[in-house]
């Protein structure tokens, strides 16, 4: 009998050589199998039967047409698009009619209907079904041909492998690491479905005509049991289930598929988009025989032979990819949103979290990115905390110092907020310097310890409001340990602490270290003596959405219903209520079974509150005029998410730039469900102009801006039809984008 591992070996070589002509197939195995002759006798045992199975595939469909036109199942094959190990993938459209946009149906191969090879094969659909994601192939379909044939219905995806597009539209680095971004969050996507890859290779990233690209091949996908971690599916009998150049070290020992399988795979595609080489090359056999101990070149020493030198990829970028490439998983990043957060702080020359942190480096990436600075706001935190050093210098009365405290705390984010273009500021002002000034001050208390905890929260949240996670992490951390010191482990200031601390961690990707901070911060405001609500439930609001992000969703949804129950118990129908609501409506939003009718009255009454409170045209009514329109639009009710979807761009409208990144995005909602609810005209004409004010404002590769062009398309499409002349080009569908307040 034939061992596991040298059925692995022989599969992957044999896979090898059936994507090579006919013709050379025998020289290549006898390359790739080298002196090891029982591995060459099973490999051609097993091409012989490949062959074989091709060959009688092409004898019963092709038929007496000469033109190689079929039907299978009432699917009229028109062409094939591509033939892989073990299936064939044609273009077909509907014999009935019924639907007009083509299709790509994935048989499984004749010679290899068997019970394993079956249920690998449907286990596919399955997997699809999970996913809702522009950059993962549409998945609309499966079932058996009355030849006993399964099948499965996708869209089909014309484009070239991602290397390919990189290198023969001569990509700078900057694109090129933007395009890898989008690919990261497809997978991050698939990995919130509880779905591992595990074949992560260019050659199933495709990037289509119009620059998107699209994940495919999920055939030896695993899924995740999001109890315990274990895979749910046991090891694929008698098939290969990876690639050994893209294959992480415990994918080829034989060890358990986990999310970090991924990770390893996209570190070696984005190893190869930036020198054109891989990591660890060979032949299949030559790459399975490597020790466990052998390390990957580092990117910059390969010698990059794309449009930038081997300057660019030292520093950040080689550290980034040889984190990602680490042989032991923990070692490596602990998620694929990490890698990709990695990538965006590169890109905005902000310090990695990669690279152990250093002064020179910090100050480096400070200068190349300083723009111009917020004096206003500096002066009034100078002053404030010099206000605040004087009071404790004068040793004025404890309660009142507090009260003074907190009421500076609470002027001071204030102040930063009103830097968020959300809240109506024209986006323009930069508070890096002003945060910078009031740290240095923290020095000049070392004498004052219980100021200086105080003022490191302060700070740590206002670093967290205007997004820089790493340096509110440390200020946060400080200000935790030091009223722990000052004040005990179970006082309301650490409580406070860490359901700050938390946010920044959750916000981080580290949710399991989130989801720890609001527990504990949790027992203590329970447990405090005269309770704060405001305090519980900003926590429980809090620890809900970590758990969420973390994977556990009933957890998550109990504990937001909790949220919601508790807030209702303090506050009726108050606008703090409005909060729970719509968070546990966001939380049941990527369940499998949600439910849509409550979805939508979650959101509704979100809506009716802040109306109430807030009056027509506040920003989180806009907000929640687009959360409404979202779920109605999900739910299909398209004419009436259309009408809540403009009353959130009419209300952005008003104190945004025209070109901003939020409006544009409003406007392709709203285009979007008009185009799915049959006014095909009016979102022609709005994706139109969409399209030309995201390239304008925000550059051809933006996401908004490959979405204005994919729908503009699709629009073009269905106009065309219903004029009577079709165009071509692939379908496109019309998903709206998760609601922009999830995590309130």
């Amino acid at each position: 009998m034939i061992s596991t591992d040298l059925w692995h070996r022989v599969s992957e070589v044999v896979e090898a050589a059936l994507d090579r002509p006919e013709s050379e197939r025998g020289a290549f195995l006898e390359e790739a199998c080298g002196q090891d002759h029982e591995l060459l006798r099973e490999a051609k045992a097993l091409l012989a039967v490949d062959e074989d199975a091709l060959e009688r595939l092409d004898c019963h469909f092709t038929g007496p047409d000469p033109r190689g036109v079929f039907e299978i199942d009432g699917y009229r094959v028109v062409g094939e698009i591509g033939r892989g190990g073990m299936s064939t993938v044609y273009l077909a459209h509907r014999s009935d009619g019924r639907d007009p946009r083509p299709v790509a149906l994935k048989v499984l191969d004749r010679g290899l209907v068997d019970d394993i090879a079956e249920r690998r094969f449907l286990r596919e659909g399955e997997i699809l079904k999970r996913f809702r994601h522009p950059n993962i192939a549409a998945f609309y379909g499966s079932g058996t041909s009355p030849e006993g044939r399964p099948y499965l219905v996708m869209e089909p995806i014309v484009g070239v492998p991602i290397d390919e597009h990189c290198q023969e539209g001569k990509l700078g680095l900057h694109d090129t690491l933007r395009l890898f971004q989008v690919v990261c969050r497809a997978v991050s996507h698939a990995h919130r479905n509880l779905v591992v890859h595990r074949d992560l290779k260019p050659s199933n990233i495709l990037v289509t005509k119009g620059g998107q690209p699209r994940l495919l091949d999920f055939g030896i996908s695993k899924i995740l049991d999001p109890h315990d971690g274990a895979p749910r599916t046991a090891t694929l009998e008698g098939w290969r289930a990876m690639t050994p150049q893209y294959a992480s070290p415990e994918q080829i020992s034989g060890g358990p598929a986990t999310t970090s399988c991924d990770v390893y795979g996209l570190g070696v595609v984005l190893f190869e988009l930036l020198t054109g080489k891989r990591p660890f090359d060979g032949t299949p056999d030559q790459v399975l025989r490597r020790t466990p101990d052998d390390e990957p070149p580092v990117p910059s020493r390969v010698g990059a032979d794309r449009a930038w030198s081997a300057r660019n990829l030292r520093g950040d970028l080689d550290t980034i990819v040889l984190k990602a490439l680490a042989r032991k998983p923990a070692d490596r990043y602990e998620s694929v949103e990490a890698l990709d957060g990695d990538l965006e702080r590169h890109l905005d020359n902000l310090p990695v979290r990669a690279r152990p942190p250093s002064f020179g480096y910090h100050l480096r990436k400070t200068l190349r990115r300083r723009r111009r600075a917020f004096l206003v706001a500096a002066v009034i935190l100078i002053e404030l905390v010099a206000v605040a050093v004087l009071r404790e210098r004068q040793r004025q009365d404890l309660e009142r110092q507090r009260d003074k405290a907190l009421a500076v705390q609470e002027f001071l984010v204030e102040v930063f907020d009103s830097a968020d273009p959300a809240l109506g500021n024209d986006g323009h002002t930069e508070v890096r310097e002003v945060l910078r000034r009031g740290t240095l001050r923290l020095d000049q208390l070392e004498d004052q310890p219980s100021l200086k905890a105080d003022l490191s929260a302060v700070l740590g949240r206002v670093h967290h409001s205007i997004g820089h996670y790493d340096e509110a992490r440390r200020l946060l951390e400080f200000a935790l340990l030091s009223h722990g010191e000052l004040h005990g482990p179970s006082s309301s200031e650490v409580g406070t602490a860490l359901n700050l601390l938390g946010r920044t961690l959750d916000e981080l990707g580290e949710h399991d270290l989130a989801v720890a901070h609001f527990e504990r911060a949790l027992d203590l405001r329970r447990r405090e003596r005269p309770r704060d609500d405001e305090a519980l439930a900003d926590v429980l609001n809090n620890l809900a959405l970590a758990l969420y992000h973390q994977g556990d969703l009933e957890r998550a949804e109990d504990t937001a219903r909790e949220n919601l129950a508790f807030r209702e118990s303090i506050w009726g129908d108050g606008v703090q209520v409005a909060f729970g609501a719509n968070n546990l409506a966001y939380v049941l939003n990527h369940r499998r079974d949600v439910d849509l009718e409550e979805q939508v009255k979650l959101f509704q009454r979100t809506l009716e509150i802040r109306l109430r409170h807030h009056g027509p045209n506040h920003p989180d009514v806009a907000v929640a005029h687009n959360n409404l329109g979202s779920a109605l639009h999900f739910k299909g009710d398209y004419s009436l998410a259309a009408h809540h979807l403009e009353r959130a761009r009419g209300i952005w409208a008003a104190f945004l730039d025209a070109d901003h990144p939020h409006l544009l995005m409003a406007e392709l909602n709203v285009a979007t469900s008009l185009l799915d609810g049959g006014k095909v005209d009016e979102a022609l004409a709005r994706f139109q102009d969409l399209r030309a004010r995201a390239e304008r404002q925000l550059g051809p590769d933006d996401f908004i801006t490959n979405e204005a062009v994919r729908m503009l398309d699709e629009a073009t499409r269905l106009a065309a039809l219903r004029s009577g002349s079709e165009l071509p080009g692939e379908p496109a569908t019309g998903d709206l984008p998760v609601p922009l307040d999830a995590g309130e």
